[in-house]
């Protein structure tokens, strides 16, 4: 489980990325998202199968505020349990 480095970051924008291994479980992936590590909010899961090898996915952010400090991590769930990624963080564009 890997919460990987944000990719193109604007004044209102950006693609949250991470990687999980489903370990041959059908397997969901998400994000959790904030302005702190308490989160508070999370993207929409995807399903990313249930493969022996990492499974890259991402999720784009939008309206989030300019000049902003946010924080993230990715998590994944299936039958063995939920796992979270470290936490990360970007600020966008003023």
């Amino acid at each position: 489980m890997e919460t990987n480095a944000v990719s193109g970051i604007g004044e209102t924008a950006a693609r949250l990325n991470g990687t999980a291994d489903p370990n041959g479980a059908s397997t969901s992936a998400w994000f959790q998202w904030g302005t702190s590590t308490a989160y508070g909010n999370t993207t929409s899961a995807s399903s990313i199968g249930s493969g022996s090898s990492s499974v890259s996915y991402s999720f784009n952010l939008s309206a989030l505020q300019c000049g902003t400090t946010y924080h993230f991590r990715a998590v994944a769930q299936n039958s063995g349990g939920t796992a979270y990624g470290s936490n990360s963080s970007f600020t966008t564009s003023d």
